[in-house]
């Protein structure tokens, strides 16, 4: 079952559109009142909107940031699944955290198994 959508108009450019084929497509994810995904690319940067967003689940997988606009506001990865025109299955999403490294949030379209960390 899938999880997480994002919601998106992507330019009909043909190097988008295979860019969007590929695994772990390197982006930053925004989270204050919506949860923003941003692919850099080259011409502009492309914008498009998380739904399915779980604060409580995505906290207990990627520490948080403290005070500011945005929870989140970090460099991540993401692999989609177009299923409309402007509708994407997220199939896997990865945050970077400088503490704990690569957070899985998103793995096969659930939510990832909360990690034991060690202190």
């Amino acid at each position: 079952m899938i999880i997480m959508k994002l919601i998106a108009e992507f330019p009909d450019y043909l190097d988008v559109q295979e860019m969007l084929k590929k695994d772990n497509i390197p982006c930053f994810c925004k989270v204050g009142r919506k949860a923003e995904i941003i692919l850099d690319y080259g011409r502009k940067n492309l914008y498009g909107e998380l739904f399915g967003w779980n604060e409580t689940d995505v906290c207990s997988l990627c520490p948080a940031g403290a005070g500011g606009e945005y929870v989140y506001y970090n460099q991540a990865m993401i692999t989609i699944n177009k299923i409309s025109n402007n509708e994407y299955d997220v199939i896997s999403l990865k945050m970077f955290d400088g503490y704990t490294g690569w957070c899985d949030i998103i793995i096969n379209g659930e939510y990832a198994t909360i990690p034991e960390y060690k202190e």
